[in-house]
């Protein structure tokens, strides 16, 4: 939600998907206010890093806008 820049609980989580395929990098899959937001925003990819350990997890997601390099 931060990379898309909304903090509050307009866009539900539910239309943010990681997706982890086997020998593939992890992936995140918008879709309905979240793709729309990404849209509106001029975001063109996302990359995400993935992290966990006993139960816990973290990710950190960058949002490319085509901007700059």
């Amino acid at each position: 939600m931060k990379a898309l820049r909304r903090t509050d609980e307009s866009v539900p989580w539910r239309s943010i998907a990681l997706r982890m395929a086997p020998g593939a990098p992890p992936s995140l899959e918008l879709s309905g206010p979240a793709q729309e937001l990404a849209q509106a925003r001029g975001v063109t990819r996302l990359a995400v890093s993935v992290s966990h350990r006993d139960g816990q997890a973290m990710a950190v997601v960058l949002a490319h806008t085509g901007q700059g390099r």
